[in-house]
């Protein structure tokens, strides 16, 4: 059986994403080992490594996939408001009743 290297595919910000390469082989070792153990010629083995990096490692009959997902997270800073806003209350009706 000829034996390919995994795929590595990263989806989102490619710099953030190449910092976990180690750990999506890491995970694609244990999902070998895993499958090995149970007889198995396909699974799959998902995980959040951090709050914005997933890992999917795919194994289907030797073909070996790690995608690794990472999002950037954007900070959003509230816009203060300096100016002051003024409110007229009126009320309709009769204030004789």
């Amino acid at each position: 059986m000829i034996e390919r290297p995994t795929q590595i595919k990263i989806v989102g910000d490619q710099a953030l994403g190449r910092q976990f390469i180690g750990p999506a082989k890491s995970q694609m070792n244990i999902l070998r080992n895993q499958m090995r153990f149970q007889k198995l010629k396909q699974g799959s083995r998902r995980l959040w490594l951090r709050p914005n990096v997933h890992v999917e490692c795919l194994s289907i009959y030797g073909s070996e996939v790690c995608i690794i997902r990472a999002i950037r997270k954007v900070v959003k800073k509230a816009i203060e408001s300096t100016k002051e806003t003024t409110v007229l209350l009126i009320v309709f009706g009769n204030s004789e009743q």
